[in-house]
């Protein structure tokens, strides 16, 4: 059992992960990828735990380990986990759910910033071999760009909420200015400034 889903969920990902890297980044595509890539392996991951976790299924002990507690908060409940074929499975489609996902981020982030596809290869090849390397490198390489296109993120939301603030700022900033330039004028002219502050409910 453990051997058949193994080659299924390489098969899921690995064609994810070609789309994410030869098709054109299309909506049909992006959906492809999001529901029949990650979604579906965050399944299979649901399903094969359950199963373990409830003994459904035998979760298929190594030769020489021995049937100890499974937990998750010690060292030595979750070696417990892995010395089983189950557990081995069960943790990579972990990892190819959670770095599949990371790579459709980091691609649509960098179309979003203008990174050519031949420039994105090598930072979703690092996220396909090691994980957190990839993302960490994709992290310190999109920094600058998203400071110049005044992006924190990835998604339109933020981005809307920080250039509302920003423009309120400006505004506000543009009206002290206009009172201070006001106010600098009306003293060169003999101290008639205050009055006129004064006409339009302003006091000194």
């Amino acid at each position: 059992m453990w051997d058949t889903v193994f080659v299924v969920i390489h098969v899921i990902a690995g064609t994810a992960w070609l789309l994410l890297l030869a098709a054109p980044r299309k909506p049909l595509t992006h959906s492809a990828i999001l529901y029949l890539g990650v979604a579906l392996l965050c399944l299979v991951y649901l399903v094969c735990f359950a199963l373990v976790a409830s003994d459904t299924v035998d979760r298929g002990l190594a030769e020489g380990a021995t049937s100890a507690p499974i937990s998750l908060t010690s060292i030595s409940g979750i070696r417990a986990f892995f010395q089983s074929d189950g557990g081995v499975v069960i943790g990579w489609t972990h990892y190819l759910a959670f770095e599949l996902f990371t790579g459709m981020w980091i691609a649509r982030d960098a179309d979003a910033k203008g990174f050519a596809r031949l420039v994105q290869l090598p930072f979703l090849f690092l996220t396909f071999m090691l994980g957190p390397i990839g993302l960490l490198s994709w992290l310190v390489m999109r920094e600058k760009r998203a400071r110049a296109t005044g992006r924190p993120g990835g998604g339109d939301l933020p981005h809307r909420a920080v250039a509302g603030l920003t423009d309120r700022f400006d505004v506000a900033t543009q009206a002290l200015d206009r009172v201070a330039g006001t106010r600098a004028h009306d003293k060169s002219d003999g101290g008639q400034g205050e009055n006129g502050l004064a006409d339009h409910g302003w006091s000194p």
